[in-house]
């Protein structure tokens, strides 16, 4: 959870470089991967939770940490073009 103060940089984050969107997309992002599981406990809870090894595990985890990025970070998260 953000403290105080980083909240506030956070709110104050977008401004004419970036859209209020984006920050926001960043910031869910942001949030989203924080609430990963930490890689000791999807070591130990891989092969349980998902049906993989725990390397496997940890290369997937790792895959989606860099999608969220990329789908915060891109212009259209949507995917369509626009017109």
């Amino acid at each position: 959870m953000a403290s105080g103060r980083q909240w506030n940089m956070l709110q104050s984050f977008p401004n004419e470089f970036m859209s209020t969107e984006k920050a926001q997309r960043l910031y869910d992002a942001l949030k989203r991967i924080s609430h990963y599981m930490k890689p000791e406990t999807l070591r130990k809870q891989s092969e349980k939770l998902y049906g993989v090894g725990p390397e496997e595990a940890i290369e997937m985890a790792y895959e989606n940490v860099i999608a969220e990025a990329a789908l915060a970070l891109c212009d259209d998260p949507t995917g369509k073009a626009k017109e």
